[in-house]
């Protein structure tokens, strides 16, 4: 029902009201012109003019008119096409990449005639995009399918069209995918099925750090497909020469295991070869692979003290314990004097506590320049902890506590993380922290804030600082032992939490803490993998600044360099770097400030690595699980044409009709102005023809 607001009282009309009749009474009392005419052509003309100045009086309060606008919405229908290399990696390859497509269009434009229409692709993710090329070198179905349903969640989402082989080689199995919405997802059925004689190197197990001079194991674990008792060679090379041979009679499954000796220092990259002049293979892509080995010659000291055992401590040390770069001593703490002059960070769970004070080893810790992590939980003296200057400050009045999961902080820019990284943490189970303030005095970056109830909140929850000469971390809550569990649970892996601690303990024990100039960056990457570069700069004040410009020279093993320039956000620099080929490459980034040169060097390794090329056998199964499972069908790749048959009889999707209030000015009303000269042309036009005029 249509209806007039105003911010003032009605009281107004009634006063409005008065004058326009006091003016009108007036007016036409006075006219002699009138006098002849009869009455009631004059009270008209009265009329008519109180109605013009009564209007006109009422724009002065600005009144505004609220009606009701009918909106429809089509229902949204997103193809969802899978953009990998390993759907065109078969016999049907000029089929997928010309027939396939035309009809894949030619589905869109039908159809667009009764739905919107929107179409994505998707590797490792998805993207909305009008060109298929079938080029993304991994694939990720879960996070394509979750992306969809984030962007949709309030929108009149119909329909997914999944478009895929089914073959996933990141991201969490999508065989038994369920969504939460009731949204059906029909697949169409892409890829080849068949079997063909096959053997694959399908991993490789390997230290990615070792010490110079040590022997460091190499499992290489093949596949083999419709081969039994053939034999083939298998051998690792470095630098185009063969170190390590072995035969093998081959099974279903191999595993061969090999030595090696780290005799450089540095990162030396090694290529896993299998071959058998027996077995004709369709794919020879999946027979050799490439890893790279960071050779040290120096460990990295980290005591972890415990007020008591904790699975959190145990979570922490466990992710430590596979990167051989550290040695890791652990202890449950009691006052006596702990020696810590040879250790490069001390990580404390839940000290001090009450019965524990840790001010001796703090003091030590600071004059040797030892970096601190700090775990808080309901066994710390939030009291004591206070008193030790870390510069955080934590404000309780009671000892209560809450659950806070995780919000991650976006700009942050200590180190990066992979690009499934995200997906994990919206997944992160509660930590139970303190119900308090949190106040930092130094130079800091909050990677993670609490979120409480599913409000996000500026409290700190996992925190970095920077104190010039020392490096610490803040995590306030304890229970991070369930997120490695949630990791494997998603992910059939604890990569992404082992990570997270890992780069953790490699900013706060980083040898180069005090350049000026300091560039984050990942050792290894894969061919069409992000390359991402983070940079910060210290002036002579300590502070972070970004104002002059940072550039970068990469030359590749041919000696060809590559000049860039980063970007600028905040206060410190980002560069990012897309579609390196495979090779070893070493790096220097400078700039000039105050009239001095600043450089900080480094290398790393892009290993020509595409396991799209691992497994080529198409697996529909996934595809018709996730079908079922929606309450949807599949289609094969010659039955593009019934799809719109099928969402047509689904009665779910359909249109929504909703109404949305629309709040007009009077002022801006162009029917306003023309009732106005309208009333005015007949109150002219009858004293005209009464000859008023």
């Amino acid at each position: 029902m249509p209806e007039i607001i105003i911010d003032y009282s009605y009281w107004w009309f009634l006063l409005f009201a008065f004058v326009a009749i006091v003016y009108s009474f007036i007016l036409y009392r006075k006219d002699k012109n009138l006098s002849e005419i009869k009455k009631p052509i004059v009270y008209i003309l009265k009329l008519l003019r109180f109605t013009v100045v009564f209007i006109l009086l009422t724009l002065l309060l600005n009144p505004l008119f609220k009606s009701n606008k009918k909106n429809t919405e089509k229902p949204i229908i997103v193809i969802l096409q899978d953009n990998s290399s390993s759907v065109i990696y078969n016999k049907d390859s000029a089929f997928y990449k010309k027939d396939y497509l035309e009809n894949l269009h030619k589905l869109k434009q039908t159809l667009n005639n009764n739905y919107e229409t929107v179409l994505y692709t998707f590797g490792s993710k998805a993207e909305k995009n009008e060109k298929i090329n079938f080029n993304e070198t991994k694939t990720n179905i879960v996070s394509a399918l979750n992306k969809i349903k984030d962007l949709y969640i309030n929108r009149n989402l119909g329909a997914i069209i999944l478009a895929s082989d089914g073959i996933y080689n990141s991201g969490a199995n999508p065989e038994f995918y369920k969504s939460v919405s009731k949204t059906p997802i029909y697949t169409i059925l892409m890829g080849d099925t068949t079997n063909y004689k096959d053997v694959a190197i399908k991993n490789v197990e390997f230290n990615k750090d070792v010490f110079l001079g040590n022997n460091f194991p190499i499992d290489v674990s093949l596949k083999s497909t419709k081969i039994k008792n053939e034999r083939a060679n298998i051998f690792i090379e470095n630098k185009g020469q063969i170190i390590e041979k072995k035969e093998v009679v081959l099974t279903e499954n191999n595993l061969i295991s090999f030595k090696l000796t780290a005799k450089t220092k540095g990162l030396v990259r090694y290529k896993i070869t299998v071959e058998s002049a027996n077995i004709k293979e369709n794919n020879k892509a999946n027979n050799q692979t490439e890893i790279v080995v960071n050779v040290i010659d120096s460990k990295k000291k980290i005591l972890m003290l415990a007020n008591s055992p904790h699975p959190d401590v145990f979570a922490i040390k466990s992710a430590l314990e596979n990167n051989t770069f550290y040695k890791i001593d652990f202890s449950i703490f009691s006052n006596n004097t702990i020696n810590i002059k040879d250790y490069d960070l001390i990580i404390f769970h839940q000290l001090p506590s009450i019965n524990n004070n840790i001010n001796l080893i703090i003091e030590q810790a600071n004059k040797l320049n030892i970096s601190t992590m700090f775990i808080v939980g309901a066994q710390t003296s939030i009291s004591k902890f206070n008193e030790l200057n870390q510069n955080i400050f934590v404000e309780t009045q009671n000892k209560s506590f809450e659950e806070t999961t995780p919000e991650l902080n976006k700009n942050f820019t200590l180190f990066t993380q992979n690009e499934y990284f995200e997906d994990y943490i919206k997944e992160l189970t509660p930590l139970i922290s303190n119900f308090a303030n949190y106040k930092i005095g130094a130079k800091h970056e909050v990677l993670f804030n609490q979120k409480i109830r599913n409000i996000a909140t500026d409290r700190p929850l996992f925190v970095l600082i920077d104190n010039n000469n020392w490096r610490s971390a803040f995590i306030s809550g304890e229970g991070i032992w369930k997120w490695k569990l949630l990791d494997f649970k998603q992910n059939d892996s604890f990569e992404n939490f082992n990570t997270l601690i890992n780069k953790t303990i490699q900013y706060l024990t980083a040898n180069n803490k005090n350049n000026p100039l300091n560039v984050e960056f990942n050792k290894v990457y894969n061919t069409g993998e992000e390359i991402v570069f983070n940079a910060q700069f210290l002036n002579k004040s300590f502070e972070l600044i970004n104002s002059p410009d940072l550039y970068m020279k990469i030359e590749n093993e041919k000696k060809e360099q590559f000049s860039y320039g980063f970007d600028k956000i905040n206060d410190k620099y980002i560069l990012k770097i897309n579609n390196i080929n495979g090779g070893d490459y070493k790096f220097k980034a400078t700039l000039n400030y105050a009239q001095t040169d600043y450089s900080f060097s480094g290398n790393f390794s892009v290993i020509d690595k595409n396991i799209e090329n691992l497994n080529l056998v198409a697996n529909h199964k996934i595809l018709q699980n996730i079908a079922t499972n929606s309450n949807a069908k599949y289609f094969y790749t010659n039955e593009l044409a019934n799809i719109d048959d099928e969402l047509k009889q689904n009665n779910t999707i359909s249109k929504i009709n909703y109404y949305q209030s629309v709040l007009t000015e009077f002022v801006n009303n162009i029917w306003v102005f023309w009732l106005i000269i309208a009333i005015i042309s007949i109150e002219w036009f009858i004293r005209k023809y009464s000859g008023s005029y």
